[in-house]
């Protein structure tokens, strides 16, 4: 007799998987027209007491139920419909509750209940059944499997065999067991590749067999039964994720049940394994579905399975079999029969326990249709009172509710709160709404801050605390003052002796009278705190997290305090953090734009330290990506954050590249932020890298709370499961920091699995991807729906996974792969980022999971180096044990030594200071030794020995060739080879060949020297000879080298003038062993006075009593110790207000691109090549010359507002890395501009030496290969974005400015400082930086290409008066405006000729901008504005 076992639950569940969370649109109807009965009274106690109804089941029905329930013990009234093919659902009504019951394990409140009549609504439509209590929706969910209850206990295995009726359909499956082949019988699969059918019995291929059985077990024996089984295989050139099909002809509305014995057998990886029933091959349009994975082990095993499923019209129907992962299942034993289960309604007491006192008045059906009550529209709210309780519901429905006490209340989904209110009188009454983001309840559009009261009153963000819960928020009564005092420390065991409270985020490394002092303590729920032995955050530390309720430390763990009670204990850091309750679900690197927001991550970082740590829906986690970048600085001065992450990739060469050894080395510095710390992420599962660096890490006792890895596998759930199995490296939590289903490196082996392998590529609207010709690009693995479909299905398969797995903490998706794979592209949501953005993740860490570090003492991490003359071998380590060990026993074994022998104890306080560098000197008196090392603890325990490092005294070094020139008449350039064996170098000059030789420089590393301030026309003689553990080794050869002699200097080369902002700066081209007399004049005849006398450089700044508005001549005259040169003709400067730089590109040859008013000339590179411009001429790259124009150094240096102004074409690329500027220094310091960082958004960045980045998104609707013109202004704190003159964006919160930047060194047009970042093809005619931020007005008139010039010619007043546009034409408007924004009433405005005649004169209020008309004639003209001591004048020219 065969079973329905518990996997039927599975099978049916899977009907549909819709969640409904707004009510449905259904027609209304008042009462019910059938009775199926009438009043009823349930009083009895200790007995089940149930009445059954038969009644004819219809797809779409309702049913409605009126009762009454005076009092209940227990679940009350149970309301139980199943229909025929054993669906349907359960609730149970109870005095207080009304619950979903299906099954009775996995019950839930939907709603409250009261003693008063309660009128209950079932509408069934389909597979989908929506309650309604009292005219009121209360929820939709699907129909299930139902058991009968025997006893109050449900009866999940029933006996099947009854239930069905007629022939087997599959009777005929197995064909003639002979000869047939599974094809030959009717058999066939749906996959790409050729399937190898085969005779029964035979040695390979898909084939039926029996010759195996007992190889088999079912029920735990040997299985015995000569049955056929179906070979399947999902290899041998079978594809993955195929189907192997069935015909059979079945009847119309009418219910089957399939029974099937099934295992898998090997050969692979299980996967996922599904039966289904369709009408089609293919495997779409699934009308019921079991889906089992078998873990290693567990194959072999026969299991039965039944799948029961209803037609809806007579025809050919497919059962189908597939798996998505490699390996041959057995099936066997087909049995496809009509089924059919009682339809009926089970009403009443169904359990024995409790006694129950319940009228029902009447149940009333209409099987025509799906019907909502007909409502009144009016709700009254039911007063609640949570007090002291963990409460969960998926909403309150006309509900008031007041928490109180130390109360829980979760409300799970999208709309919590409906018609109801929620007021939290305790600190400790907690709201958690898991389906609604922190932003939504905080925007002041929504309800959310009218329906949830504190005490009474709105939220308030200055007391009250919302943080990230799951996939929504949690609200926390004075939340934020409660982090002012989230810690209090205690001085003795117990809580007892001093105590003192510790707020959030500093570091409190400073304790004074609780340094060493520290012996219990307690953190309150909602935070986190690290402790740490050493004052810098070094040494043994553990995190303490306070997720799930307050926590209280009644002795601190051993590392933290001794044994012994004549010593305190060993904290002397603490640092405390807000904790978040982070769904699993992260992405790394933002997606473009709102998708970011709509795809809903919890979680996010961004390989760096400057991402957006005040997202308050998404915690962001800082990376130290490779050896050198982000700062550990600007790591541990984030707020706002509790995680760290490590290398990223180490192994790679393209990524952190970095030895095991390297990474040992400086993990103790990511210590000193108190953070939680994860691993180094390999870049992929397995890592021998990973593997030898945790061992390294327990071996040193070096804190790592989690392991991070990536992993790009389009496998089965089942590789997923073994495979994080195995990288849980101690047991601690996993972060899949990178993942996706494949990436584009594993499109080969992924191929198969794939509809549309290449072809045109498109959006997710379907709108086509054009190249820069307007032609559709095509690729591998493009969006098309069939693509988009299966993505966004094995996507959601792999989070379904990821949410059952414990050991899974969070994970990161990375879509930047093929188009197939992506969350997003251009700005738009794929298929599979709209169910990402949808799916209900779950939070990620779980207390039981966390894993905990203990103290041992630990062995130290040694690194042997030279002194610098390499006379000495050095051993230093980091002293990781602190106060926790007594001192370090150093051990050597030389070539002269049988075994090791102790050298040095180096006393903690005496040889060294508890958590810093320990270094020992031991002089090279051998040939070779190995040293290793040993720790002492407090208690007199010893670590393991440390690592053993061996030195070896090195072979004499070999003489090197040098070579020596003459540079000038001052200077002589060595150069030499590397000569084997040398580490160090010293050279020694001598003024004859035979005289003697002196030493002139030491320990060079390098393999050139420039020897200076010599005398020209002078021989000089030189040698050079390697050092290292030798000593010196063989001497180069003596050579001479004779200095140039020096003439007086030429003309000056490349001389110009720049007129900045009260600063003019000259610049002329290098020359040797010479310097420069400047004089200045205001006269370009004179007389000219000398401002600098034997300059030497090749930039002057004067900016010494210079006014804007006035003219001003020089002239410079090269000089040397031989005479001087010719003087420079007389140069000609105009500075004015705000001219910090201006290139025009009008020069149109050579590869210099003169800057008009800063003098941080350009210089083309890489064939970057002049062409027509907008107005001139331009200049224009390339990306496959990977050519760029390089400014000067510090070009933005010390600027803070400003103005960025340019014209520039840019080809139809939208690529996130295309700069239109990037002015920085190598690594994480810069500013630049994206164009087009996506098809609709720029992108503009300041990453500053210091802290957070600024990283902001504007639109950027500009046409391709046109010229547009771009201005980025920055005021204070606001940032404005103009194109072609008009402002299409504004955000009020850039808190930085390019000073942040610091001193900038390389500063490109078309280049990034990322090398690995792509070039482009934009030309550019006209760029300019103003050190002030223009104004609209400003701007259009640039993006006009009408001159601005703003003049201001009182030097007292400078720079308090701008006249725009200047030159005017005549009669035409222009501005006045004032800078320093003082409002002046009746001021008096004059304008004259320059004859000192009045032309013009008003009487006016001036509110920092003013707008007059020019004279009607041309000619010069002075401004003269007046108001109390205010006074300034300005010239403007009329034209």
């Amino acid at each position: 007799m065969i079973k329905l076992i518990q996997i039927l639950s599975v099978v049916l569940i899977l009907i549909t998987t819709q969640v409904y969370s707004q009510e449905p649109s259904l027609d209304s109807k008042g009462s019910l027209p059938t009775t199926l009965h009438s009043s009823e009274i349930f009083n009895s106690s200790g007995v089940v007491n149930v009445i059954e109804l038969p009644i004819d089941m219809y797809q779409n029905m309702s049913i409605e139920i009126k009762a009454t329930i005076n009092s209940s013990e227990g679940r009350g009234l149970d309301f139980d419909l199943r229909k025929k093919d054993f669906t349907g659902f359960r609730t149970s009504l109870s005095s207080d509750k009304f619950q979903w019951t299906t099954p009775l394990s996995s019950a839930y409140m939907m709603n409250f209940s009261s003693t008063e009549e309660q009128t209950i609504r079932y509408a069934v439509e389909g597979n989908t059944v929506h309650i309604y209590q009292n005219g009121s929706y209360i929820d939709s969910k699907n129909l299930e499997t139902i058991y009968d209850i025997v006893d109050g206990i449900e009866n999940a295995n029933p006996d099947l065999s009854e239930m069905t009726e007629g022939p087997n359909i599959t009777e005929n499956a197995f064909g003639n067991l002979t000869t047939q082949t599974p094809f030959q019988a009717g058999w066939n699969n749906n996959g790409a590749n050729n399937v190898p059918w085969n005779t029964p019995n035979s040695g390979s291929g898909v084939r039926f067999i029996n010759s195996l059985n007992n190889n088999l077990t079912y029920n735990g024996q040997t299985y015995t039964g000569t049955d056929h089984f179906m070979m399947m295989r999902w290899e041998s050139g079978v594809s993955n994720g195929s189907s192997y099909y069935y015909p059979v002809t079945l009847e119309a509305n009418t219910t089957y049940n399939l029974n099937t014995l099934y295992t898998y057998w090997g050969n692979g990886t299980s996967g996922t394994f599904k039966i289904s029933t369709s009408q089609e091959t293919t495997g779409n349009n699934i009308i019921n579905q079991f889906s089992t994975t078998i873990g290693n082990g567990n194959q072999r095993k026969l299991t039965n399975s039944n799948l029961a499923f209803t037609t809806t019209e007579a025809g050919t129907y497919y059962l189908l079999f597939e798996n998505d992962g490699q390996g041959i299942w057995f099936v066997g034993n087909l049995s496809l029969k009509k089924f059919g289960a009682q339809p009926r309604i089970v009403l009443g007491k169904n359990y024995p326990e409790g006694a129950v006192n319940m009228q029902v008045a009447s149940v009333t059906f209409d099987g025509s249709g799906a019907y909502a009550p007909v409502s009144s529209g009016d709700y009254p709210k039911t007063p609640v009172s949570i007090t002291d309780e963990d409460y969960s519901i998926t909403r309150f429905i006309n509900a008031e509710i007041t928490v109180s006490g130390k109360s829980e209340v979760h409300i799970t989904d999208f709309d919590p709160l409906r018609n109801s209110t929620v007021n939290l009188t305790s600190d400790e009454s907690w709201l958690y709404i898991e389906r609604i983001k922190p932003s939504i309840f905080l925007n002041e559009e929504n309800s959310w801050l009218d329906n949830v009261k504190i005490n009474g009153q709105p939220f308030d963000g200055a007391k009250d605390r919302i943080a990230v819960y799951a996939s929504g928020c949690v609200i926390i009564p004075n939340g934020n003052i409660a982090m002012q005092e989230a810690l209090t420390i205690y001085t003795e065991e117990n809580f007892g002796g001093d105590a003192i409270s510790l707020e959030v985020e500093t570091y409190h490394n400073d304790l004074g009278a609780f340094n060493n002092n520290v012996k219990s303590f307690k953190l309150k729920k909602g935070f986190a705190a690290t402790l740490a032995n050493n004052a810098n955050g070094t040494g043994y530390s553990r995190m303490f997290i306070a997720s799930d309720e307050d926590m209280e430390v009644s002795m601190l763990p051993e590392g933290f305090v001794k044994s012994a009670t004549d010593q305190s204990s060993f904290v002397s850091f603490i640092r405390v953090f807000k904790w978040q309750w982070n769904s699993k679900k992260g992405i790394s690197n933002a997606l473009a734009g709102e998708a970011n927001y709509k795809a809903s991550p919890t979680i996010s970082y961004n390989w760096s330290a400057g991402g957006n740590n005040e997202n308050v829906d998404a915690s962001f986690v800082p990376m130290r990506h490779n050896l050198g970048w982000d700062s550990f600085t600007k790591i541990n001065s984030l707020t706002n954050v509790s995680h760290v992450l490590g290398y990223n990739e180490p192994a790679r060469p393209d990524q952190a590249n970095m030895s095991v050894a390297s990474a040992i080395n400086q993990w103790p510095e990511i210590f000193k932020s108190g953070l939680r710390i994860g691993s180094p992420a390999p870049a992929a599962i397995g890592s021998a890298w990973l593997n030898e660096f945790m061992q390294l890490c327990d071996e040193l006792n070096y804190r790592v709370d989690f392991i991070a890895f990536h992993a790009y596998q389009d496998q089965p759930t089942s590789w997923w499961g073994w495979n994080i199995s195995s990288a849980s490296i101690g047991g601690r939590p996993v972060w899949i920091t990178e993942w996706n289903n494949g990436a584009n490196w594993t499109n080969g082996a992924d191929a198969s699995k794939w509809p549309d392998v290449s072809g045109p590529r498109f959006y997710p609207n379907g709108d086509p991807i054009l190249d820069e010709s307007g032609v559709q690009k095509t690729g591998s693995l493009p969006l098309t729906p069939a693509n988009a479909e299966r993505n966004r299905d094995k996507l959601e398969q792999i989070l379904s996974y990821f949410e059952t797995n414990d050991l899974v903490e969070h994970h990161f998706l990375y879509q930047w792969v093929n188009d197939a794979r992506t969350l997003e592209l251009g700005g738009q949501l794929t298929l599979a980022g709209e169910m990402f953005g949808e799916f209900n993740s779950g939070t990620g860490f779980k207390k039981a999971n966390e894993y905990s570090h203990n103290w041992k003492i630990a062995p130290p991490w040694v690194n042997p180096t030279f002194s610098e003359d390499y006379s000495q071998s050095i051993l230093t380590w980091y002293d990781h044990n602190g106060e926790t060990g007594k001192h370090y026993i150093l051990e050597r074994k030389t070539d002269m030594d049988t075994d090791f022998v102790p050298i040095a104890t180096l006393v903690n306080g005496e040889d060294y200071v508890a958590g810093e560098i320990v270094s020992f000197s031991d002089p090279i008196t051998y040939t070779s030794a190995i040293y290793r090392v040993r720790a002492m603890s407090y208690k007199d325990t010893q670590s393991s020995y440390s690592r053993e490092v061996n030195v070896v005294k090195d072979q004499p070094a070999a003489a090197p060739v040098l070579i020596g020139t003459a540079v000038s008449g001052t200077i002589i350039q060595l150069d030499w080879n590397s000569a084997a064996n040398a580490k160090r170098y010293t050279i020694k000059r001598s003024n004859s060949m035979d005289g003697v030789f002196e030493t002139i420089v030491e320990n060079l590393d390098d393999l050139t020297y420039r020897d200076e301030n010599l005398t020209a026309t002078t021989t000089y003689y030189y040698k050079i000879v390697g050092v290292n553990s030798s000593g010196e080794g063989e001497y180069s050869s003596v050579i001479d080298v004779t200095t140039n002699s020096i003439d007086a200097p030429n003309e000056i080369e490349n001389l110009y003038i720049s007129s900045g902002d009260a600063a003019n700066i000259i610049t002329w081209n290098f020359v040797f062993d010479t310097y420069y007399n400047i004089s200045k004049s205001s006269n370009p005849n004179g007389p000219f006075t000398s401002i600098a006398n034997n300059f030497d450089g090749v930039r002057y700044v004067d900016n010494i009593n210079v006014v804007n508005g006035s003219t001003y001549y020089y002239k410079v005259q090269p000089v040397n110790t031989e005479g001087v040169g010719p003087e420079s003709n007389v140069l000609v400067a105009n500075p004015n207000l705000g001219q910090h730089a201006k290139f025009t590109f009008n020069e149109n040859s050579g590869i210099i691109a003169y800057d008009e008013w800063g003098g941080f000339h350009g210089e083309l590179k890489n064939n970057a090549i002049w062409s027509t411009g907008n107005n001139g001429s331009a200049v224009t790259l390339s990306e496959t010359e990977e050519s760029y124009v390089q400014l000067g150094e510090n070009v933005v240096y010390g600027l803070r507002d400003f103005s960025i102004v340019s014209w520039f074409k840019t080809p139809a690329v939208t690529n996130n890395y295309l700069r239109l500027f990037d002015f920085g220094s190598a690594g994480d310091k810069y500013m630049l501009l994206i164009p087009k960082a996506n098809e609709t958004e720029s992108r503009f960045i300041i990453s500053p030496l210091e802290g957070n980045r600024y990283n902001i998104y504007m639109p950027c609707d500009f046409p391709d290969d046109e010229w547009v013109h771009v201005a980025l202004t920055l005021e204070g704190t606001t940032l404005k974005y103009f194109i072609n003159g008009e402002l299409v964006f504004t955000d009020n919160n850039c808190n930085l400015t390019p000073s942040d930047v610091g001193e900038t060194h390389q500063n490109y047009l078309g280049k990034s400082q990322q090398s690995q970042d792509k070039y482009t093809n934009q030309s550019y005619d006209d760029f300019r930086i103003y050190n002030y931020a223009l104004d609209a007005s400003d701007i259009t008139y640039l993006s006009n290409n009408i001159t601005l010039t703003a003049e201001s010619l009182d030097v007292v007043n400078e720079r308090l008066l701008q006249v725009y546009p200047n030159p005017i034409g005549i009669g035409q408007d222009f501005n006045i405006k004032l800078n320093n924004k003082v409002q002046y009433k009746n001021a008096t405005i004059r304008i004259y000729n320059i004859l000192g005649e009045v032309i013009e004169s008003n009487r006016m209020d001036i509110i920092n901008q003013i707008k007059l008309t020019a004279p009607k004639t041309s000619g010069i003209y002075i401004i003269d504005i007046e108001a109390g001591n205010y006074s300034a004048k300005a010239k403007i020219v009329v034209k």
